[in-house]
């Protein structure tokens, strides 16, 4: 017998899968990381070419201003999140939505082991749009998941 938070077939009462959790975590930090590289480096590129010094480039990159590669970190940071807990739910056991919570809470633990930089000093409202955004996007992608099953 299953209830409506697990996929037919497993145990509703199975705990935490945990590598399925880091599963989805890891897909969490790689996905918006590899965009933020990619964002960074087309922008950069594009700055040079059009004749900024590359103190200028980096000034424009390190601010945390409504600009062109700040949406699309949000954004992939958005898709991701939500691809994290669909991930985890996907290959976990138990309730899709703590399997996707767990993944969550996982990459946001990468993204404040990184502020541990003492060179980091980000704006509060990106940060905490940020870890929320990750933690919500998990929980919905999990959630997301359950429905589809």
């Amino acid at each position: 017998m299953t209830d409506d938070l697990t996929p037919a077939g497993q145990d509703p009462h199975a705990s935490l899968t945990w590598h399925a959790a880091l599963l989805g975590a890891a897909v969490g930090i790689a996905g918006p990381a590899y965009t933020g590289t990619l964002t960074s480096n087309v922008a950069t590129r594009v700055m040079l070419a059009n004749g900024h010094t590359l103190q200028e480039v980096y000034a424009y990159l390190g601010q945390y201003a409504f600009t062109l590669p700040m949406v699309l970190g949000f954004t992939s940071t958005i898709v991701f999140a939500f691809a994290c807990g669909w991930v985890s739910a996907a290959y976990g056991r138990g309730s899709a939505v703590s399997q996707g919570l767990a993944a969550g809470m996982l990459a946001v633990s990468f993204s404040l082991v990184m502020l541990l930089n003492p060179a980091e000093s980000p704006n509060l409202v990106y940060l905490a749009a940020g870890l929320l955004i990750q933690i919500l996007g998990s929980v919905v992608g999990a959630w997301a998941f359950k429905r589809k099953r």
